[in-house]
């Protein structure tokens, strides 16, 4: 089911992992390998971290805007 949803899949957010679990690890590659955006919020570098499309180091900076963001999408 995962890969199935990951190949749907236009978008990600990959937060606090290491990215060296598989096959976890490879489901933002298949997002990114289809086109589709990758967010990267972690502390550190992860393998993941050249292929996101928005890395960000800390997930408060991005969380309370994206779930507004996703909330005002779903209302509309």
């Amino acid at each position: 089911m995962c890969f199935r949803e990951t190949r749907q899949a236009d978008c990600m957010l990959v937060a606090g992992t290491s990215a060296l679990v598989y096959p976890a690890a490879s489901f933002p590659q298949m997002v990114k390998q289809h086109g589709g955006v990758l967010i990267e919020a972690n502390l550190y570098d992860t393998p993941l971290t050249p292929l996101a499309t928005a890395p960000c180091r800390t997930i408060g900076e991005i969380l309370p805007t994206l779930v507004e963001q996703v909330r005002a999408k779903l209302t509309a």
